[in-house]
């Protein structure tokens, strides 16, 4: 569609449009902004479900959602959920990856400043290790 618009390809008018670009990059910044909102709100969403389970139990510490583990999660659904044909669907990702999220908690455990071994030998073979399993 671009090119049947402008007459070239796409790339000779990057190279040539600075008015390409600098709206290439406004619309990164706005979707960049957008997902950080949403993944606000999921995690703070999910935070509440989790403090609302452990309301009732005495355990020795507090817990808090595995950021970690959440962000990855939003990542591996975010395309599903914004791709899905009907909103009912994209809302019953969005619940489940919440329900996910609010399952991996850690606890918070206070005073807990224990140093890391020093390893002095280096790991052999660390490029046959696949990364993506």
């Amino acid at each position: 569609a671009l090119q049947s618009e402008i007459g070239g390809s796409k790339s000779r008018m990057m190279n040539k449009s600075p008015d390409f670009v600098r709206y290439l990059s406004h619309y990164q910044d706005v979707s960049q902004m957008k997902s950080d909102r949403l993944l606000e709100s999921c995690l703070r969403e999910a935070n509440e479900k989790a403090k609302q389970d452990r309301e009732g139990k005495e355990n020795k510490y507090e817990y808090k959602l595995n950021f970690n583990h959440a962000v990855g999660a939003f990542k591996d659904q975010l395309i599903k959920i914004v791709m899905a044909e009907d909103p009912l669907v994209g809302k019953h990702l969005m619940e489940e990856m919440i329900l996910d999220m609010k399952r991996k908690v850690i606890p918070i455990r206070l005073n807990r400043d224990v140093p890391r071994k020093i390893h002095l030998k280096k790991p052999h073979f660390h490029h046959k290790h696949k990364s993506n399993c």
